[in-house]
């Protein structure tokens, strides 16, 4: 007869398969994109009751948590569920900080969307709980420099997970790099473009194209900005000055849709929404 502790593993058990072949079921009806699910990620769940659904298993729960978020589709996904999607993201990782998955989709999803917090609160962790892991650690200082435009920390953040490298030198290269430079779209495109030949998931690589697509949007903006500038010795104003002036035939198309702004520096930049509470309207 099977002891209550017994039964409690064989039904986590038989819980994970079954959210396993929910899973599989899903991406065998949508081969395509991933399956936008708007009323189940509507609420982000306490951990306490993420925990209690999974019978008392943390990681299970964290797991389950990492499900919601990877079917929920980021194709024209609007701003709520984009939202609950990080709450989502940071409950799994309060879950199980470990988690490779949360934070490799939370890097290559939110920040670009506008939500550096929760990712650097989910890096931050999986940073200090896997020790042996550079990617967290580099994502961290990462978003540091280039999306909270602060090098210095980013380049400390840098150099306290070099050693977890056999040969740290590049690193080291980058990390004196950031000590100079603040936001640079140049090393953002480089980092998503490492990801991208990293990855063999086809859906994560249409993520990551996309981000690619718009930085290079961001890129050919400073170019012709730089090149409007030394022609006419004015600053520029607004973006569309370089059509105008026959810098650019067009302004690039975010494929986003967010678009490009001038930032406070008169740069050309990405556009991000204004962010509101979870459950404002």
């Amino acid at each position: 007869m099977a002891t209550p502790r017994t039964s409690r593993r064989m039904m986590a058990a038989a819980l994970a398969l079954s959210v396993a072949a929910y899973v599989i079921g899903i991406r065998q009806t949508e081969q395509s994109r991933w399956v936008a699910m708007p009323e189940q990620m509507r609420i982000a769940l306490p951990a306490e009751l993420q925990v209690f659904m999974a019978l008392g298993d943390r990681y299970l729960a964290a797991n389950m948590e990492f499900f919601r978020a990877l079917v929920l589709s980021i194709d024209n996904i609007d701003p709520d569920s984009l939202k609950v999607l990080a709450e989502v993201q940071k409950g799994a990782s309060r879950l199980n900080p470990a988690h490779e998955d949360n934070y490799y989709i939370a890097q290559a999803i939110l920040p670009w969307m506008g939500f550096v917090e929760p990712t650097q609160f989910i890096q931050s962790r999986a940073t200090d709980a896997r020790p042996w892991d550079f990617l967290p650690g580099f994502f961290h200082a990462f978003n540091r420099y280039y999306f909270e435009n602060r090098p210095q920390e980013a380049s400390n953040i840098l150099l306290g997970v070099a050693g977890r490298l056999p040969d740290n030198s590049g690193v080291l290269e980058i990390a004196a790099k950031w000590q100079e430079k603040g936001e640079d779209p140049q090393a953002a495109l480089a980092v998503i473009r490492a990801m991208l030949k990293e990855t063999r998931d086809r859906k994560l690589r249409t993520v990551l194209q996309t981000r690619i697509d718009r930085l290079e949007g961001v890129v050919a903006l400073r170019e012709a900005a730089a090149r409007y500038e030394k022609r006419t010795g004015q600053p520029l104003k607004r973006l569309d000055e370089l059509v105008a002036s026959g810098e650019m035939r067009t302004l690039p198309l975010d494929p986003t849709g967010l678009g490009y702004v001038l930032n406070e520096r008169g740069e050309p930049a990405l556009y991000f929404p204004p962010k509101k509470r979870l459950g404002e309207r």
